[in-house]
């Protein structure tokens, strides 16, 4: 019996060891380790590090001109302490690694070597005898190799203990490891927080996350590049697959052969009515930057969509009915980016990537229902930087689809290309999802946002009034062209962008003027080859509808082969922007920042401002203007500097009037947000994405404990 015991003890202990990871037990005992044995060398690590970011911070509001002898100081101070810290962190680092070297050693002996040293040492005898005749012919197996007849060896004996124990763990993960955090819409989560899609999210999870986080460090290691001084260009190690002309993209889906208008929008219930109802071919549900993701809107929305597939979203408000058409437009779904995290959803104590999170539960509890009713799953991938960001939703595409028992290549994505880096990899994105692939998009808002965010240590790179930064720009305007190029070469659609323009009720004249603007960029993008564009409101559908309807005459433009087009990355790069900056933009991106990220904040993902439909694309524009604009000391067309002084005398004197624009908003989450965008202009870069700053105030407004949010501001 001691033997039984023994070696199912042994087994029990390696698969727990591996279970919970060698990483995490090396952590534990490096820790337990340091606090007896090195406990002065990590006070004095942490001492270096609270001094070094406390002299950085007073370094970083020292002017080096006003104040030079204390900014010097300050730098001798900050040099210093870095060389100290990083030979204290050589030296802990040195230590670790020995430490890592001997306890993997003991671990080995302990776990597997055990396991091996009995199986021989045992080899010839029995851990138990069964009863005559239990397993029939089949019982001289189970004594293999070398024990006695009618016995079980001490190999089957593990790999029966292995088998059970791995079934234990199974069991436990799928009961234990996925947490839902927040108890808001409590029947929506009931509809689609089910227990299989909950199994479905974690198998995504365990499988694909490590991949997101190693992409995630790559967006940073290329940003130093870029910072450095290191020009974007063509990736050399992809240039065969640039070369390679007889590659094409799969053939348009059912329903997607015409998108010559695609309406977008988030996902409420009247919105998502009405956007199917609206005539467009195709109408985008948008989970991402027209939608500020509280939980109970990124619930109740795919709750919303579900219905709206199963022809069962109907109902009736304030005396009005809300009722679908007979042919409504084709539905596809923009999921969040993969920078952000669901946070109101655990797996194994770690937030799922957001951008799963709404793929998965879309695509479980529908992409059958949408088979069967002769569409299909189709999606807008948003916010990539790299052809292996393309790679990994193919992975999971294809993962997803055998997942299912969905046939593979059924589901259909377009890629919005919206950040500078993804420009130079067109070609390579397409390739990656080639049978999945349902064209790319002119992101042209948060490409203009990328493309200061990504050039942000280039002086050269300063931009004017965001009025002024046209399709027209030549960066822009080759960033459009090889779109098109690249799109039609491959055989899927080029979509144009969005017109922000809104129609204005109260003002006849005003309305011909900003419906004349979205005439003459539609007119543009037809005729520059486009297959279809976006717009963000109904009304604006017979506009662009008329436009194209004259200029394309078939379904598509995949014949406009623009050979004529040569894009260089000099051409991709070429900042020189005809404009000014004015007081009246500098009063514009303080106003759209304030009331866009209040709103955000307030649950509001979309709002108009000056009759112009404001994301947080744009409020992205307007942040990192500001930041841009003080950090080089911009001039204005009257020859006064962009200042954080002149900035905060502004924000301070706009802040009051934002309720005006956003009546909806609350006055601490005013606030907060007055008090962000001040932070914003003093840092030494811009944060990456203020969805992502802001969002703790979501998660806690959830329900959730701040231990799952990345960062607070």
């Amino acid at each position: 019996m001691s033997l039984i015991v023994t070696i199912f003890s042994l087994v029990f202990l390696t698969e727990l060891v591996s279970w919970i990871g060698k990483s995490v037990l090396f952590e534990f005992v490096w820790g337990l380790y340091c606090r007896v044995f090195m406990s002065v060398q990590y006070t004095r690590q942490r001492e270096l590090k609270a001094e070094l970011l406390a002299t950085k911070k007073e370094l970083m509001l020292t002017s080096a001109q006003d104040q030079f002898a204390k900014w010097a100081k300050l730098r001798r101070s900050v040099d210093k302490g870095i060389a100290e810290l990083e030979k204290l962190n050589n030296e802990l680092s040195t230590t670790k690694s020995a430490f890592s070297a001997q306890f993997k050693s003991v671990v080995w002996v302990l776990t597997t070597g055990l396991q091996f040293a009995i199986g021989w040492w045992y080899r010839r005898s029995a851990v138990f005898y069964l009863p005559p005749n239990w397993f029939g012919p089949l019982t001289w197996t189970l004594a293999l190799p070398f024990a006695p007849q009618g016995s079980v060896s001490v190999g089957v004996w593990q790999m029966a203990c292995r088998r059970v124990v791995k079934m234990g763990e199974y069991t436990v993960k799928n009961m234990t490891s996925v947490h839902i955090h927040s108890k808001l819409a409590p029947e929506a989560q009931a509809q689609i927080l089910t227990d299989g899609a909950l199994t479905f999210l974690a198998a995504l999870h365990r499988t694909f996350e490590s991949t997101r986080q190693n992409l995630l460090v790559a967006r940073d290691v290329a940003q130093r590049r870029y910072d450095s001084g290191v020009p974007l260009d063509f990736p050399p190690e992809t240039a065969h697959i640039r070369a390679e002309p007889s590659w094409h993209c799969a053939p348009p889906a059912p329903g997607l052969e015409d998108r010559r208008v695609e309406i977008t929008g988030p996902t409420d219930r009247k919105m998502v009515i009405n956007a199917l109802n609206s005539g467009a071919k195709t109408f985008m549900a948008d989970l991402e930057d027209s939608s500020a993701p509280t939980f109970a809107n990124m619930i109740n929305g795919q709750v919303n969509l579900r219905d709206a597939i199963r022809r069962q979203i109907d109902f009736v408000s304030g005396g009005k009915s809300y009722k679908l058409v007979e042919n409504p437009a084709v539905l596809l779904v923009r999921p969040r980016g993969w920078h952000l995290d669901e946070t109101r959803v655990t797996v194994d104590n770690a937030p799922l990537s957001a951008s799963l999170f709404d793929f998965a539960l879309y695509f479980y509890h529908n992409a059958h229902e949408l088979v069967k009713r002769g569409s299909g799953p189709y999606f807008y991938l948003p916010k990539m930087e790299h052809y292996l960001e393309a790679r990994l939703w193919n992975d999971v595409f294809l993962f997803s689809q055998s997942y299912l028992g969905i046939p593979h290549n059924t589901i259909r994505a377009t890629v919005l290309i919206e950040t500078l880096p993804a420009a130079f990899q067109m070609e390579e994105i397409l390739f990656e999802l080639r049978n999945h692939s349902a064209g790319l998009n002119c992101g042209r808002w948060d490409y203009i946002f990328s493309a200061i965010k990504k050039r942000r240590a280039d002086r050269g790179a300063v931009l004017p009034d965001r009025k002024d930064v046209t399709m027209t720009v030549p960066f822009m305007n080759a960033y459009v062209r090889l779109l098109i190029q690249t799109c039609h070469r491959r055989k899927v659609a080029a979509m144009g962008g969005m017109s922000a323009q809104i129609p204005i009720r109260n003002d006849p004249k005003a309305n011909e003027i900003a419906m004349e603007k979205v005439r003459a960029d539609k007119l543009r993008e037809v005729t520059a080859g486009h297959d279809g564009t976006w717009i963000a409101h109904p009304l604006i559908n017979e506009i662009a509808r008329k436009i194209f309807d004259e200029h394309m005459l078939g379904p598509n433009q995949y014949h406009v082969r623009r050979e004529d087009v040569k894009v260089a990355a000099a051409d991709l790069l070429n900042a020189n922007t005809p404009g000014k900056i004015t007081e009246d933009g500098v009063r514009g991106n303080v106003s759209v920042a304030l009331a866009y990220s209040t709103a955000w904040i307030g649950g509001n993902g979309c709002i108009p401002v000056n009759y112009l439909m404001e994301d947080a694309a744009t409020a992205e524009i307007a942040r990192v203007q500001l930041w841009q604009w003080v950090k080089y000391t911009a001039r204005m067309d009257t020859g006064e500097p962009v200042t954080v002084e002149f900035l905060d005398r502004i924000i301070d004197e706009q802040a009051p009037t934002i309720k005006s624009i956003a009546p909806g908003i609350q006055q601490d989450h005013l606030k907060i947000t007055t008090a962000y965008l001040k932070g914003q202009i003093r840092q030494e870069w811009p944060s990456e994405f203020l969805t992502s700053d802001l969002m703790p105030f979501l998660t806690m407004a959830d329900g959730v404990e701040m231990k799952w949010q990345k960062n607070f501001l």
